[in-house]
C-alpha cells in the first residue's frame, strides 16, 4: 500500500495555526447556529494532543467534536468520546461543505477509519514514527488526531 497522502512530515506534532484556528471556530459557530446546538470552549493543541478541538451539543442527537489539524489544515468530525476515553469513532463532518469554502480541508470518516499501516507513515519523521510504534495508534485518524505525549 502507498503512503497515505494525508500522512507528511509533521502532521503528527502538535501545531498551531492561528488563521486556520480563526477560520475553523467561525465555521464551526455557523454550523452550530444552524443546528440549533451549543458550542463550547475550543482547546488549542498541546503535548499530549496535537490538535484543536471543540464540543458541539446539538439540542437533539448525538454531540460531536469539530477537529483541526494545523500542520495540514484538516477538519473532521468525531463522536464526543465519555470521559476518560481517548479514542471515538469518526464522524462525517456536518456541512463540510462550508469548511472547504473557507479555505479548509475536510476529512470523510471512512478515510480516518482506515487501518493504519506501516508503509502508509513512511512520509512521516522518525519522531512520529517512534510515537505511532509506542502509542500504537489503529487508525489514520488516530494519527492525525493524537494523543500522543
Amino acid at each position: 500500500m502507498p503512503p497515505n497522502p494525508l500522512l507528511v512530515a509533521g502532521v503528527a506534532m502538535p501545531t498551531m495555526d492561528a488563521d486556520a484556528y480563526t477560520v475553523w471556530i467561525a465555521v464551526a459557530h455557523q454550523i452550530a447556529r444552524e443546528m440549533p446546538a451549543v458550542v463550547d470552549e475550543a482547546e488549542p493543541p498541546r503535548p499530549g494532543r496535537n490538535h484543536y478541538r471543540v464540543r458541539i451539543r446539538p439540542a437533539a442527537g448525538e454531540r460531536l467534536r469539530f477537529l483541526l489539524n494545523g500542520a495540514i489544515r484538516l477538519v473532521a468530525a468525531c463522536a464526543d468520546p465519555p470521559a476518560g476515553e481517548v479514542t471515538t469513532r469518526f464522524r462525517d463532518v456536518p456541512r463540510g461543505e462550508l469548511f472547504r469554502l473557507a479555505g479548509l480541508r475536510v476529512a470523510a470518516s471512512a478515510d480516518l477509519e482506515m487501518p493504519l499501516t506501516g508503509e502508509q507513515t513512511r512520509a512521516l519523521t522518525d519522531a512520529e514514527r517512534r510515537d505511532i510504534a509506542y502509542h500504537r495508534p489503529a487508525r489514520v485518524g488516530e494519527v492525525l488526531f493524537n494523543w500522543f505525549d
